[in-house]
């Protein structure tokens, strides 16, 4: 008897924490924008593909930052490389994001997105996190190799994968509105809203099965 309401306990308090839980992790919204530029890693034979940008108001990397967090969005850009080569080659990856009113996003200090590819392979999907403005529009993705620095316009949401060649463009340094202060390159394979919730999810399933544990042990 003792254990069959230890059981029935248990059930009762998994569903209340799966309750509360399961709005909030609906409450995160992200919006993906379709990339599709690829370009050379100069002296290398790796090539670089930036395959789409998330726009989300929740964090999936260790990035961190100063502003107070309702006044930040979170930009994923998402990337992998492609070793062409008969070597190993590393990739290596810098860009900045530039909004409509001209803020510069730089890559969030400590970012480190250097990866060893293997002859004839292609990387696993790699995503680079930064907090910008909230509502901030990014409009231009800026690839930076040595002085070399390349412009990729963002597609609106929903329009078609683009097309079009990079341009040449000087340096220029506007501030942002959100600073980083310190970061690093997050991998993943795929999108995860309930990331934010493991830790919470864990610490429940540690409880209940304390909970359970010390029921059965006073019942005896």
């Amino acid at each position: 008897m003792s254990r069959t309401m230890s059981a029935f306990t248990i059930i009762i308090l998994a569903s209340a924490f799966f309750i509360i839980i399961a709005p909030a992790a609906s409450a995160y919204q992200s919006t993906e924008i379709l990339l599709g530029y690829s370009f050379p890693r100069m002296y290398t034979t790796i090539t670089v593909h930036l395959t789409k940008l998330e726009i989300s108001d929740y964090p999936m990397g260790n990035v961190y930052t100063t502003t107070p967090l309702d006044r930040v969005d979170w930009i994923r850009l998402w990337y992998r490389y492609e070793n062409e080569g008969d070597q190993t080659q590393e990739g290596y990856l810098k860009v900045e994001l530039i909004d409509s009113n001209g803020n510069v996003y730089e890559e969030p200090e400590g970012t480190y997105t250097g990866e060893n590819v293997g002859p004839h392979s292609v990387s696993s999907l790699n995503f680079l996190e930064f907090p910008v403005s909230k509502g901030a529009k990014i409009t231009k993705i800026k690839s930076i190799q040595g002085f070399n620095e390349d412009i990729y316009p963002v597609p609106e949401p929903g329009a078609a994968t683009p097309t079009v060649t990079p341009t040449a463009t000087a340096p220029a340094a506007p501030s942002s509105a959100v600073t980083a202060t310190a970061g690093a390159t997050a991998k993943s394979s795929g999108s995860g809203n309930c990331l934010p919730l493991l830790p919470f999810a864990i610490l429940g399933a540690v409880g209940l099965a304390g909970l359970a544990a010390g029921k059965i042990s006073i019942k005896k």
